[in-house]
């Protein structure tokens, strides 16, 4: 979709804009990678607490 604004944007403001998108873009994926590594860590840290709680048995979470 083209405004009056964009369509005469000039080479160099186009570029620009695409490397703060892209910029953007490689940020959000940054955030999403830490994020799931959190929630990878906080679901490990309620196996462990079942298990050390002795709700859970180890044998069904490390040996299936």
């Amino acid at each position: 979709m083209t405004t009056p604004q964009t369509r005469h944007m000039s080479f160099s403001q186009n570029l620009l804009l695409n490397h703060r998108l892209y910029k953007n873009v490689k940020k959000i994926h940054t955030q999403h990678d830490q994020n799931h590594q959190l929630i990878q860590a906080y679901l490990s840290n309620i196996l462990l607490n079942s298990v050390n709680m002795g709700l859970l048995d180890e044998q069904i979470i490390f040996h299936g």
